[in-house]
């Protein structure tokens, strides 16, 4: 690739990582084409349309953050604040960052990218479940299943339109979280 395509190839992965950071992975090519200064047609020439674009820059936006939140539940040594800690930092996660939030609930089966850094998330959640019921600090009712459909479920209200509130969306994954658990964290 000669040196200007080069060129022009990173400024549409600048523009890109800065208008899914600001509006999600739906943010509208067009908005990344003008703020890179190409055209649309130039980032379908260089990417192959929204997936290859959403693949080359997500991992970037997300597996940094996704680490983080894994190793800081992992320093937390009581099983069933683990899961706690690990829930409350994927939520607040969703509720902060609109390519995170995308990444964790929607089905984004054609890209290998995002399957991984799913995995690297539910990897992590199930084993904190695991490790939670076996010490019994969490409801037997609970499944990985369930954990998933809470953060997908979380994601819908973070979308939802009157949750901008950082306190009313704390206080609503604190009541989720006093289902989950057999003593209430």
């Amino acid at each position: 690739m000669r040196v200007d395509a080069r060129m022009t190839t990173q400024v549409i992965r600048e523009a890109a990582q800065v208008e899914f950071s600001a509006r999600g992975l739906d943010a509208p090519l067009e908005a990344i084409a003008l703020a890179a200064g190409v055209s649309k047609g130039t980032i379908y020439n260089r990417f192959g349309g929204r997936q290859g674009l959403v693949d080359a820059v997500v991992e970037d936006l997300v597996r940094v953050k996704i680490e983080q939140i894994v190793a800081a539940a992992r320093a937390v040594t009581d099983p069933g604040e683990r899961l706690a800690a690990f829930l409350r930092e994927t939520w607040r996660l969703q509720f902060s960052d609109p390519v995170a939030n995308d990444v964790l609930t929607r089905d984004h089966s054609t890209s290998a990218v995002i399957a991984a850094l799913c995995a690297l998330c539910s990897t992590a959640g199930n084993e904190f479940l695991a490790q939670a019921r076996q010490e019994r600090a969490v409801n037997p009712a609970v499944s990985e299943n369930d954990l998933w459909m809470l953060i997908r479920a979380n994601g819908a209200v973070v979308r939802a339109e009157g949750v901008a509130d950082r306190d009313e969306h704390e206080r609503l994954c604190g009541l989720l979280l006093t289902g989950l658990f057999t003593d209430p964290r």
